[in-house]
């Protein structure tokens, strides 16, 4: 199961509890891939170009997630990509297995806002591109 990031929880519960304005969303946000769990703290290991040749994350619009499902007792609230999308073809290996993702609010660097476990963990070799179908990716909290 997924989960919000220490930074998208202290925005909650500042926005919630202080009257702190929760910070603008940007128009997409930016889906990074793991070869270890980022955790809350987005400490785990992000790909990069230099270990994983052709790597960089993929924006994908606001607008391109499906409204999220409520909770229940027994299941989590869940919001799914809409659309494919993919990541650049690998000029060489890419480190893995790739066993998470997150999404980000830059294309570099930033400040993570969920992350969870890859369904299927993948390995990425010389011209492979890794594609994502229309809800291959589910962000799921609760």
């Amino acid at each position: 199961m997924g989960a919000f990031s220490d930074y998208t929880e202290k925005a909650i519960l500042n926005a919630t509890l202080r009257g702190i304005a929760f910070p603008t969303p940007t128009a997409n946000v930016y889906v990074a891939l793991f070869i270890s769990d980022p955790l809350d703290d987005a400490s785990g290991t992000e790909l990069n170009n230099g270990t994983s040749p052709g790597y960089a994350r993929v924006a994908v619009a606001n607008a391109g997630w499906t409204a999220p499902v409520a909770a229940t007792p027994s299941t989590p609230s869940t919001s799914q990509n809409v659309d494919a999308f993919e990541f650049p073809e690998a000029s060489a290996p890419w480190l893995g297995p790739i066993t998470h993702f997150a999404l980000f609010d830059t294309i570099t660097s930033g400040h993570m806002l969920y992350h969870a476990p890859m369904t299927t963990p993948r390995t990425i070799g010389l011209g492979d591109i890794l594609r994502f179908a229309s809800g291959a990716l589910v962000v799921s909290v609760g």
